[in-house]
């Protein structure tokens, strides 16, 4: 191909892919500039503040929250505090939701923009309602796949009212989280694990295992070694015999950390699960006189962690105020932790210590002398012997 064809072919294919963006970005500028400033549900703006329940429906999951005197709950937990900002960002999004273009009107298309029966057992859609305080609808909406916008536009969403066959693509975002867990406060606690100089646990057959900080070495200037980034040993366990190490660093040191960042997984009234099986028990002593302790019930096909904060007679009323903080927060309440940090509050000396390593002696195999060859003698070889030619009796005359 010639250079002055090839810079031709170049421009008309520069040319077309420029219009085929300029078309795209036209058509999304249409699409934004269509939005209406009606909204999805008028009116409830102005009464965003009588929503004293949401539920939501999702396939088999419904979730109910309720407005609470201190603050919104779950029902079917008890009354644990749930999320006001994942609450409080549903009921602004239903209220400023606004319609930007209608969608389709027929059932069989429904499951395409994910706004069909939410109950369906294979559904993709939800369906929130808010109810006032006397258990009246509000407002109620089925809730669809997400629609992102392009830069600088607002994101959307495909929505539908229950009873209406027509969908909509609406401006707005929900936050619509199921399971139930999902909407609730899930951090537990932040206790650092630098706190803590003794961690005991107790186990139903009596056996117990204690951790003790270790004094970190010193160097020649009185002053601990930097660290080199490398975990180092700073827990000993009592009673581990002099012939087993402790387990790797990373391994022990982790278990401290039971009580920082403690999210829960689910909730339940502490009543709830009493008549549970004793997994184990653990108290963690902190150098400031806090004290917290732990129980795991097992109870079903699940483990509950039960919590109690107290503290030395000696701690000062800072740390007293906050022992009671956390009572306030903590008691009264199972929670079902993740698995790691039920290992964590449940340790055995096993856990800790590694076993006694038996070197197994290899048998050498018995030396054997290799064979001495003798030199046998070079018999030397006798020339053989000629036969003497038969003699021939010479005739006379």
């Amino acid at each position: 191909m010639k250079p002055r064809a090839f810079y031709l072919l170049l421009g008309a294919t520069v040319i077309v892919t420029g219009a085929a963006a300029l078309t795209a970005w036209q058509r999304a500028a249409a699409t934004l500039g269509s939005i209406s400033a009606e909204t999805v549900v008028p009116g409830l703006i102005d009464r965003v503040n009588d929503v004293a329940t949401i539920e939501v429906v999702k396939g088999k999951d419904t979730v109910t929250v309720q407005r609470g005197a201190d603050g919104w709950i779950m029902p079917d937990r008890g009354g644990y505090p749930v999320k006001f900002e994942t609450v409080k960002q549903n009921i602004v999004t239903m209220a400023e939701l606004k319609t930007v273009e209608p969608k389709t009107a027929k059932a069989d298309l429904y499951s395409r923009i994910e706004v069909e029966d939410p109950a369906g057992a294979d559904t993709k859609s939800s369906q929130m309602t808010f109810k006032d305080k006397d258990g009246k609808v509000i407002a109620s909406m089925i809730v669809g796949r997400k629609r992102y916008a392009p830069i600088g536009g607002k994101d959307m969403v495909y929505v539908r009212k229950p009873g209406d066959s027509r969908s909509w693509l609406a401006e707005g975002v929900f936050e619509i989280r199921t399971p139930a867990p999902e909407w609730l406060v899930r951090e537990i606690s932040g206790l650092k694990e630098e706190r803590w100089k003794t961690l005991t646990f107790t186990h139903p057959d009596g056996t117990k295992a204690v951790m003790n900080r270790k004094d970190p070495p010193l160097g020649k200037d009185g002053k601990p070694p930097a660290n080199d980034g490398m975990p180092q040993e700073v827990w000993e366990v009592e009673g581990r015999p002099a012939d087993r190490n402790l387990k790797p660093p990373a391994t022990v040191n982790s278990t401290a950390s039971a009580f920082d960042f403690l999210n829960l997984d689910d909730v339940k009234p502490a009543k709830d699960v009493a008549d549970g099986a004793l997994k184990a028990s653990a108290e963690f002593q902190a150098t400031d006189g806090l004290i917290m302790n732990s129980r795991l019930l097992e109870k079903g096909d699940a483990s509950w962690a039960i919590f109690e904060a107290s503290t030395t007679a000696e701690a000062a009323q800072a740390i007293k105020d906050e022992a009671a903080a956390l009572n306030k927060k903590l008691g009264g309440w199972a929670y079902k932790l993740p698995e790691y940090k039920q290992n964590f509050l449940s340790r055995k000396f096993d856990d800790l210590v590694e076993p006694l390593r038996v070197t197994e002696k290899k048998e050498e195999p018995a030396k054997t002398e290799a064979p001495v060859l003798k030199e046998e003698p070079v018999q030397k070889e006798e020339p053989a012997k000629q036969e003497e030619e038969p003699k021939t009796e010479s005739k006379g005359g």
